[in-house]
């Protein structure tokens, strides 16, 4: 996603805030040649915008992603995102990948299990009709490009309908004081880092219920709306 202006804090002008939460955040100082910031509201690590690449590098490196069929990890991980599908998000028909990327594998396999599937990406699928709201709306290795994750988040609730479920894959980062050490931080593209903490707050901070969530990289969530 593009990068833009990091926001500032709610209270005092000049201090960072969440890109997220839009609490105060603490530095974390320069990893893997970027730097880095914690929320301790949320446990949202981010990057802040001058570190990011421009979109013209992003695009460049997702295309040299490897994520085709023929790939029988990266299936695989798609495979789960199904079965979880069937198992708690009951009455779904339409759904919209968000950030499918040059080969729309997630969308392959959502139509064979029997679901409307479309696929969008800024790059790479940036037609798509997104005039109707989808039943569900998958995420999976997207939401860490986020350059503005509240903005994304809110954009995203937008496109569920009442009672829609919200699918996201992404990995759970180990904690500030492990992430020089992790391999997810690595990628310049990745810029927010979710805890399990993280998507406990999204719900609240979105309007929405927390549905599932394991301790690696799955969460699901559900749209709420008033009575």
């Amino acid at each position: 996603m593009p990068a833009e202006s990091a926001p500032r804090g709610p209270a005092e002008s000049g201090i960072l805030a969440c890109p997220l939460c839009r609490r105060a955040v603490a530095e974390l100082g320069l990893i893997h040649g970027r730097r880095f910031h914690h929320c301790r509201g949320c446990d949202l690590i981010s990057v802040p915008c001058e570190c990011h690449l421009s979109p013209e590098a992003q695009s460049d490196r997702y295309a040299r992603h490897e994520n085709t069929e023929d790939n029988v990890g990266y299936v695989a991980r798609f495979e789960r995102i199904v079965d979880l599908m069937r198992s708690y998000c009951p009455g779904v028909r339409t759904v919209l990948d968000y950030g499918c990327g040059p080969g729309p594998v997630l969308v392959n396999l959502l139509r064979r299990a029997g679901f409307q599937a479309t696929g969008f990406d800024p790059f790479f699928a940036p037609v798509a009709d997104l005039s109707e709201r989808f039943d569900a709306v998958t995420c999976t290795e997207v939401v860490e490009h986020f350059a503005r994750p509240r903005t994304e988040f809110e954009r995203l609730r937008s496109l569920l309908r009442p009672d829609g479920y919200l699918v996201i894959m992404t990995e759970f980062h180990p904690g500030p004081a492990r992430l020089a050490d992790w391999y997810y931080a690595r990628d310049p593209t990745h810029v927010a880092f979710y805890s399990r903490e993280t998507m406990s707050h999204i719900p609240d901070l979105f309007c929405m219920d927390a549905v599932y969530c394991d301790d690696r990289h799955l969460a699901i969530l559900r749209r709420r709306d008033p009575a």
